[in-house]
């Protein structure tokens, strides 16, 4: 099972990636499973686990990228939300841009299968829009609040509260609120 719960950060470096060879403004990662294009919602990820077998796992790994959305369909979305056409300041060819993505899935994963989630690291950091900023991670146990360091190895938010590390594994995640 830990060789596929990285999998949604996997997908995110990959599409991040392939929204950033598009965009004309800011692209961004925010754990667990969200791409931001110029601050607003462009994509999210949720990936299903199965056990068909006792010694087998299996994943599916969805991907919500808006590529071409008008306001009527994203009228009841109760956060920022912005499209791949907006973010490339051009009409894109849905065609192509699914093909793309595959691809880069594809690539992120075969990695992803090789040499774990810490080759993947480099890739999610660069667009990681937590890191160094206060945030507060909502889970079943509880808040935590603090200053995000990244991500390990297993996928993990590291989160600093006074001088000491803590592991997310699971929760929402907001930036913090100045006071």
């Amino acid at each position: 099972f830990e060789s596929v719960s990285g999998l949604s950060l996997v997908a995110g470096a990959a599409v991040a990636e392939l929204v950033a060879s598009y965009a004309v403004k800011p692209v961004a990662l925010k754990w667990p499973n969200d791409v931001l294009c110029d601050g607003k919602k462009i994509c999210g990820i949720l990936v299903e686990t199965l056990r068909p077998r006792e010694d087998m796992w299996a994943a599916v790994v969805g991907v919500g990228l808006n590529v071409r959305m008008n306001e009527q369909l994203g009228k009841d979305i109760t956060q920022p939300w912005t499209d791949l056409n907006t973010g490339a300041g051009r009409e894109l060819c849905c065609n192509e841009v699914a093909g793309r993505l595959l691809a880069g899935l594809v690539q992120a994963i075969k990695q992803f299968e090789r040499h774990g989630l810490e080759a993947v690291l480099p890739r999610w950091n660069q667009f990681d829009i937590l890191a160094g900023r206060e945030v507060v991670a909502t889970a079943s146990q509880g808040e935590t609040r603090g200053i995000a360091k990244g991500i390990d190895a297993t996928g993990a938010l590291l989160i600093e509260v006074d001088g000491v590390i803590h592991r997310v594994l699971s929760g929402d995640v907001s930036l913090r609120p100045a006071l």
